[in-house]
């Protein structure tokens, strides 16, 4: 799947959240007191979802509020989609091939 397609609906400007997301995830999962991987990608949705519409409003002065909160918290929705999607795209690529290449030995 070509990654353009998906990021064609993400406001560029709003990219560095993804980067932040993708790096809170990563140390949420490194934290030895937090055993709950599979709350990860609900974390990352929600701190999307808040962060999103407060960065449009704050940062890129954007109005109406009401049009800024609706169209971030889609788009909160969506970079923390693509968060998620890039580490499943990783871990596939790194584990999956360290898998292949041991049963091919074995």
């Amino acid at each position: 799947m070509d990654m353009s397609i998906i990021t064609d609906f993400i406001r560029p400007e709003l990219l560095i959240l993804g980067v932040v997301l993708y790096a809170l995830g990563a140390f949420l999962k490194l934290l030895p007191a937090f055993k709950r991987e599979w709350a990860i990608p609900f974390i990352l949705l929600g701190v999307s979802v808040v962060l999103c519409p407060v960065y449009m409003l704050v940062i890129l002065h954007l109005q109406p509020v009401g049009e800024v909160v609706l169209s971030g918290a889609i788009q909160g929705v969506l970079l923390a989609a693509l968060c998620v999607f890039a580490n499943q795209m990783i871990k596939q690529a790194v584990n999956k091939r360290v898998v292949d290449g041991q049963a091919s030995e074995g």
